[in-house]
This record gives structure tokens, C-alpha cells and sequence, in this order.
């Protein structure tokens, strides 16, 4: 049976060579023995056009991927099948910036996604460039992407000075701060705790979160609290984030003498 590295490095490969719109990004492209870490990582690909997103399914499906994630048993056969079909049938879902659809070939978890941005005016549009993907990750270390119609790698993990050891928060991007923003942010508080494990210094994101959950915590009641409500939207907005930041600065603690 080949090694964890060297599946992972086939299916790159295989990646570079298809026709595929898209990139390939995340911590399959790092140079680290993956051996050593508690999982291996996923191959995340980022398709340029939503047309072509059908494309790259199909193609994948038509070269030995299955529907289905390795890791997460939330995410089923039957999952992915129903949302790409809604796919087929509806389009994207436009409720969310982020669609994707998990496949896996050989044990290897292979997730393939249309990033979103927003313009001025609002409007959503598909990112299709791979420096403008990877500018808009929260954390350093997943900076890097490869392109595959330019054929061309893209590095932006040391941006900035950025240690590319060192799990720091992107300085590329808007960090202004919201409940609902921070809520966001948060689905990736278990990247901090993923990498820590793998070996990287990720104590300054954490750091980060911690300081952005104490200064939504300090903002005043920006709705109003109505009478009759049992909780208001600012309760609301802000639930569970005492809880977080407990959970975090309780994480911080346990590290700082590492």
C-alpha cells in the first residue's frame, strides 16, 4: 500500500494534468512528512466558473472519485449525491459563499468548492483567481495554492513576514469585527487546534480570536432590547461567545510554556 504522502502526491499530480478550471489549495501542498500528523490532510480544489464546476465533478466522478468524506461520517454518500443532483437540477446554493461537494479517491478526502466573494455593490460573484482565494483565508500556513490551467504556484504564506511555522491571522484581509462576522471566523477555531497538533506554532491566532471575542463582548446593545422579548437579537448574535472565549483563553493558558 503506498504511503499517505505519496497517494496524496498522485492525485496532485493527476489534478495538474486534467482539464479542470480550478486550483489546488490547503495543507496537501505543504512540504511536511503528513506520516506525522493525527490525519492526513485533504485535497481542497476551488473551481473558477459555476458551468464549470459541473465539469470538474463530472470529470472526477469519470476518473475514479466517489461521493463521500473520509473523515466527517456527517457528510455521507447519500449527502453528496442529493446536493449535487440539486446542483444539477437548482444551480449553486445561494444562501451561502462557500458550495462544496466531498469526494474521495484511494482514502483520500478530495473537496471541491466555488468560493464567493462580494462586490461594492453587494453582488456575489465567483472568486476565479487563485491569489484572490488564498488572500481570503483566515490563517497564514493555508496560503498557498497551485493553478492548475496557468500551471503556476502561488505563495503567499510568508506574506507580510509572516513565519510560515508560525500560525498567524492573514494580513491581507478585512478583519473588521461583528457577532456574526466572529461566528464565522470561529467555524475555524479547530484549524488552530489541528495545526498546533501537526507541529505549527498556531498560539498567535488563537491569540487573535481570543482578542476579537473580547472586543464584540465589550460592544453595547446595538438593536435595543424590546420588553416583551425573552432574548433580544443581541443575545441573540451573541450566544455561546462567552463559552468560546473561555474555551480559548483556557487552550492559550495550557500552551504558553510550550
Amino acid at each position: 500500500m503506498m504511503s499517505s504522502k505519496m497517494t496524496i502526491s498522485n492525485i496532485i499530480e493527476e489534478l495538474k494534468n486534467s482539464p479542470i478550471d480550478a486550483c489546488i489549495t490547503g495543507s496537501c501542498l505543504l512540504e511536511d512528512d503528513f506520516s506525522t500528523w493525527e490525519e492526513e490532510p485533504d485535497v481542497d480544489i476551488f473551481v473558477f466558473n459555476e458551468a464549470k464546476y459541473v465539469q470538474a465533478v463530472q470529470w472526477l466522478l469519470d476518473h475514479g472519485y466517489g461521493f463521500g468524506n473520509m473523515k466527517d461520517k456527517n457528510k455521507s454518500t447519500e449527502i453528496e449525491i442529493w446536493k449535487w443532483q440539486q446542483f444539477l437540477d437548482k444551480g449553486p446554493d445561494r444562501k451561502w459563499d462557500v458550495t462544496t461537494i466531498y469526494l474521495a479517491k484511494n482514502g483520500v478526502s478530495c473537496n471541491v468548492s466555488l468560493k464567493y466573494g462580494r462586490d461594492a455593490n453587494g453582488h456575489r460573484y465567483v472568486i476565479d483567481k487563485a491569489s484572490q482565494i488564498i488572500e481570503s483565508f483566515d490563517m497564514n500556513l493555508t496560503m498557498i495554492a497551485y493553478d492548475i490551467r496557468h500551471e503556476k504556484l502561488i505563495d503567499f504564506r510568508n506574506v507580510c513576514g509572516c513565519d510560515m511555522r508560525i500560525g498567524s491571522p492573514n494580513p491581507l484581509r478585512s478583519w473588521d469585527v461583528t457577532p456574526w462576522k466572529l461566528k464565522m471566523w470561529l467555524r475555524q477555531w479547530n484549524r488552530v487546534i489541528k495545526y498546533w497538533n501537526r507541529g505549527f506554532d498556531t498560539r498567535p491566532m488563537a491569540r487573535f480570536y481570543r482578542d476579537k471575542l473580547k472586543e464584540v463582548l465589550a460592544m453595547p446593545d446595538l438593536f435595543g432590547t424590546e420588553d416583551d422579548e425573552e432574548q433580544s437579537v443581541w443575545e441573540l448574535a451573541t450566544e455561546g461567545l462567552p463559552e468560546m472565549l473561555a474555551n480559548i483563553e483556557t487552550w492559550i493558558a495550557e500552551k504558553e510554556d510550550c
